[in-house]
């Protein structure tokens, strides 16, 4: 690879380079540091890590040979029974709701991709979100940021610090996806981190 700046996008070398974890030592802290405020890079990756995982579950899938039409149709009266009592139990039952209590995620620092040290969050519920503030100036409050994979903002909150931690409960449940955490000083991004809602 080539001597890069921090404010230069990717190049598709760059981009195959990072994502197969032969970038190391500064080269690996400029790209990293560059998709911290990169929004059009960072969905690159995004897009990249999401065609690596579609391929690798594809590998995955194994090809079963076809029932005989008997076992058919006793597999789908077993699934019109199952939905049928389904239903039947959902409306003996409360819906779930996502007002119980929230769910807390303890949001995680990792470096690189792909994001498999993301913290993870159930989609649907209320979600309580918790980071340390390890190395970060102490300030009485901070911005928090909460922004789609595309970059677009869902959420943005001042937030005081409890005990050298940030919490933030959500209003509403994300949908399943990726959602990035931003805690800010101001203007300036002072630390970032992956939230994957499943």
């Amino acid at each position: 690879m080539s001597e890069r700046r921090v404010d230069q996008c990717l190049t598709e070398q760059e981009l195959d380079e990072y994502l197969f974890n032969r970038v190391e030592g500064p080269e690996s802290d400029l790209i990293e540091e560059h998709l911290l405020f990169c929004s059009q890079c960072q969905s690159r990756v995004e897009t990249e890590m999401d065609f690596v995982r579609d391929f690798r579950s594809a590998a995955r899938i194994e090809t079963r040979p076809r029932p005989a039409p008997i076992w058919r149709w006793s597999a789908a009266a077993g699934v019109a029974a199952s939905v049928i009592l389904g239903v039947w139990l959902m409306r003996e039952a409360p819906p779930p709701s996502a007002g119980g209590p929230p769910i807390l995620v303890s949001l995680n620092v990792a470096r690189g991709l792909p994001l498999d040290d993301a913290a993870v969050a159930p989609a649907g519920r209320s979600i309580r979100l918790s980071a340390r503030l390890n190395e970060l100036p102490a300030l009485p409050v901070y911005q928090v940021e909460v922004a789609g994979s595309g970059g677009a903002r869902i959420l943005r909150k001042a937030v005081a610090p409890t005990r050298g931690s940030l919490e933030l409960a959500l209003d509403e449940p994300l949908d399943a996806g990726v959602y990035w955490v931003r805690i800010y000083d101001g203007g300036t991004l002072l630390r970032e981190f992956a939230l994957r809602v499943k």
